[in-house]
């Protein structure tokens, strides 16, 4: 059994005639080359499984690294699409009712059934249907202005020209400026630069010259010519 370092400094070789005992000495040297061999074996295993360890942190960190720049991307991405969807506004759809035709099958109806409801929609007159113009008027002014022969500078407040800015700056060709309020303030320089279109519709009454516009959902009003 290997000695210990405590037992190595309490060693004492006997004496004999002619000085130490030779095979005392042998002895406790076979243990010290013993313990010695021991010792460096363990200490191989062990920087076998440090390189292990290693190699598997590596291997580890490396996946890692993968996994956050595909996250990252994944993140880049969906920015992108909401500034994208952002940029170009959203697409409103008047929903429309959809009348039955005489052919139109109606679960649970009988064959008699059928043929009066079919009878009485024929009889509906024409002028039961509203016209499209009777649609609820808006209550919120949806404006967009975009610069597409020019700079344009502009104001643009709630309410009034003492209201909250909204934005203040020159509008460069191609980019496009959306608000929706009750009411808007708007004071406009180069106004001829601009298209603008109020509730999905071409703004009727924009000034041509620099000027002063009230925006609500009915139109443009208080205009004053600079």
């Amino acid at each position: 059994m290997p000695l210990t370092p405590v037992e190595i400094q309490q060693v004492e070789l006997k004496h004999s005639a002619n000085g130490y005992d030779c095979a005392e000495a042998d002895r406790l040297i076979e243990e010290f080359a013993t313990g010695y061999e021991a010792l460096w074996l363990e200490r191989i295993e062990l920087q076998e499984r440090v390189k292990a360890l290693e190699r598997r942190l590596a291997r580890s960190r490396r996946r890692h690294t993968v996994a956050a720049g595909l996250l990252l991307a994944v993140l880049v991405a969906g920015a992108l699409v909401l500034w994208l969807r952002w940029n170009e506004g959203t697409t409103e759809i008047a929903a429309r009712p959809t009348l039955r035709g005489p052919d139109t099958p109606v679960v649970g109806q009988t064959a008699g059934a059928d043929a009066a409801a079919d009878r009485e929609a024929a009889s509906v007159s024409a002028d039961a249907i509203p016209p499209a113009n009777d649609a609820t008027p808006p209550t919120s002014a949806r404006l967009v202005l975009r610069a597409t022969r020019g700079d344009s500078w502009l104001s643009v407040r709630v309410g009034s020209e003492t209201g909250e800015l909204l934005y203040e700056g020159t509008l460069a060709p191609g980019r496009t400026l959306r608000f929706v309020r009750n009411r808007l303030w708007l004071r406009v320089g180069e106004p001829a630069n601009l298209d603008v279109r109020l509730n999905g519709e071409p703004a009727k009454g924009f000034p041509r010259s620099t000027a002063d516009v009230v925006v609500t959902p009915r139109g443009l009003s208080n205009v004053s010519l600079g």
